[in-house]
């Protein structure tokens, strides 16, 4: 459901969702806001953002990344914000702050405080180095 308000060339929306399809209808991805501030000449603001990114089966959440808000130009397809950024998948997390994303080009680049944690890997030994690791290891790695 979308509510919106116009105020002097801005527009307001509150609980937006927006689908994203692929060429079978298959739902791909679904952007969730809390709210949207849309302006006529420069990008949209949206608050509490929540992007889904879907399995093939349009149904199980791939990778899921939200943030507090960002700045987003419709025209060319890019979220800009200097505030945090939490990514989710399956077998990972990254954490950030800062970030340009790019859907164009399905990129994201996170500009500090990152922090990524791989866990339930399922290693198997290595045969060329005899190394073993037990399965649902957490790997942790911070980069400043």
């Amino acid at each position: 459901m979308i509510a919106g308000v116009v105020a002097m060339g801005q527009t307001d929306v509150g609980g937006f969702r927006v689908p994203e399809v692929n060429d079978q209808g298959v739902l791909t991805s679904l952007m969730i806001g809390e709210s949207a501030r849309m302006y006529p000449d420069k990008p949209m603001e949206i608050t509490n953002l929540t992007i889904r990114f879907f399995e093939e089966d349009g149904k199980t959440v791939k990778v899921e990344i939200t943030s507090p808000g960002c700045a987003y130009d419709s025209r060319r397809s890019v979220a800009t914000s200097d505030k945090s950024v939490l990514i989710v998948g399956h077998t990972f997390t990254i954490e950030g702050v800062g970030y340009v994303y790019d859907s164009n080009e399905s990129q994201m680049e996170l500009m500090s405080d990152v922090k990524v944690t791989f866990s339930n890997l399922n290693f198997k030994p290595d045969p060329v180095s005899n190394l073993e690791t037990e399965s649902n290891e957490r790997i942790e790695t911070e980069h400043p």
